[in-house]
């Protein structure tokens, strides 16, 4: 139906009033903008004039850090590049089936990143590596091959160079397990195995046992070679330099028989050096932490313990200037009390943390005077004296409660139950532990432990001990 005069007038009046409201609108958002340039080219000409940015003081004078040193100016770099593989060198040009044979790369970075380098050969990381070639059922050697990494990860592969494979009458072959320690950074159980040679009877074989007498480890980080005749050994890895990304460590063993013969074994350790990592990637200066024991213990009289070896990279003392204690309780929901004691009341009178060794700290936590606290948490903030941030902390926590037949579930295993019997007698303690009973076993001390078949699950437990899960 067509519109009347009226409504056509009205519609028109509309529109008019639309547009009339949009162009207020953005008139006052055009003013507002102007205004705001006007009021920061105003604060910038009252501002006085900033000197240049100048470069943070070199870490690389006197004292020179073992960290490297940060840019005067933070700018946008270019991506890394790939790094340059300078040679791939094998040490044997002839292995029998499943014989070591070391490999041992070279490289370089064409950017500078070189302290960023990390390796990855056949199967293993590492720059040297041990590797393991078998004859395949086409009659074809393992093929292995070397990727080299930079910063970002940036990175370049290529073959290993081709030795010959050949099959051998089957000879003793050393092997070398090794786990990081639980509650630890750097200290490593190192486990040490023959695999006993397959009899033959081809001409020139060699007929006798390998029967292991000693062992003799060496670790590749200074350290002094170990010998002595049980196959299992912890080494700490803390003393390593922090002046690259990775160290790469090729630890060695060599078996001693009885009757002269060695059997040799050698495992790449590529282990991450934090205090490098937070420096390159944060500029935070960090504090490690050391426990000793690994895991807490309270005494008869309900004291826990503790002590702490606190030590950083730098090589200059370093300032503590702040120290947060979270003190933990029982049900607490998560809710903790913060408190900021003196920083000497907590470092032995100190405020500063000295290069290499540090400080050796003893904590105490009084269970009895304090029932509810669960842990306390140590959190210390200071500078270098080039001004870069040091962080670190650490906890000292109350052990779980022993096990007990009324809150601990029962062993009911009737081999478990010998070898729980087995781990008290040995270790003379009423309490065991998960890690016990896996050290007793990597020792060997388990063999020749029966069990009577249908024996009850409280076979080989003394009625005066709980017969409780091990605590872990």
């Amino acid at each position: 139906m067509p519109r009347g005069p009226s409504q056509q007038r009205a519609t028109r009046t509309r529109k008019f009033l639309w547009g009339a409201l949009a162009g207020v609108i953005l008139l006052g958002a055009f003013l507002w903008h102007e205004r705001s340039i006007s009021r920061r080219t105003e604060d910038e000409e009252r501002r006085p004039e900033l000197a240049p940015a100048s470069p943070p003081p070199n870490p690389g004078g006197p004292a020179r850090s073992r960290l490297p040193p940060a840019p005067a100016v933070a700018t946008a770099s270019p991506a890394p590049a790939p790094p340059i593989i300078d040679e791939i060198r094998v040490e044997k040009p002839e292995v029998c089936e499943g014989e070591e044979n070391l490999v041992t790369v070279r490289a370089h970075t064409p950017d500078g990143n070189d302290a960023f380098l990390h390796y990855q050969i056949g199967p293993t990381r590492g720059r040297a590596v041990a590797l393991h070639s078998f004859i395949d059922n086409r009659g074809e050697p393992t093929h292995h091959r070397v990727a080299v990494f930079s910063k970002n990860n940036a990175a370049s592969w290529a073959d290993v160079p081709a030795y010959r494979v050949k099959r051998c009458d089957t000879l003793p072959v050393a092997v070398l397990e090794y786990r990081l320690l639980p509650n630890a950074w750097a200290d490593f159980e190192l486990t040490g195995k023959v695999m006993p040679a397959v009899p033959s009877r081809a001409a020139g074989a060699d007929p006798r046992p390998f029967r292991p007498r000693r062992y003799r480890w060496t670790f590749d980080d200074g350290a002094p070679v170990v010998e002595g005749d049980s196959p299992r050994v912890e080494h700490s890895f803390a003393g390593r330099p922090q002046e690259t990304l990775f160290s790469s460590m090729l630890v060695r063993l060599d078996v001693i028989a009885e009757d002269g013969r060695i059997a040799t074994a050698r495992q790449s350790l590529e282990l991450l050096n934090s205090s490098f990592e937070a420096f390159a990637t944060k500029r935070i200066v960090q504090l490690m932490v050391e426990l000793d024991p690994r895991f807490p213990v309270m005494s008869d009289s309900g004291l826990v313990e503790q002590g702490v070896r606190l030590w950083h990279a730098w090589q200059q003392p370093v300032e503590i200037s702040r120290l947060t204690l979270v003190r933990r309780h029982v049900g607490d929901g998560g809710v903790a009390n913060r408190e900021y004691p003196p920083v000497a009341s907590v470092l032995g009178g100190a405020t500063s943390v000295p290069p290499g060794r540090g400080l050796d700290l003893h904590l105490v936590l009084d269970t009895r005077r304090e029932p509810d606290t669960i842990s306390l948490d140590y959190f210390l903030e200071g500078r270098t004296p080039e001004g870069y941030p040091v962080r670190g902390s650490f906890s000292l926590m109350r052990p779980p409660a022993p096990p007990t037949r009324e809150h601990h579930a029962p062993v009911r295993d009737p081999l478990l139950v010998a070898k729980i019997q087995r781990a008290r007698e040995l270790l003379r303690r009423d309490l065991v532990t998960d890690e016990d009973l896996w050290t007793l076993e990597r020792d060997g001390r388990f063999e020749g432990l029966q069990v009577e078949p249908g024996a009850p699950p409280s076979a080989g437990l003394p009625p005066e001990l709980p017969r409780a899960r091990p605590a872990r």
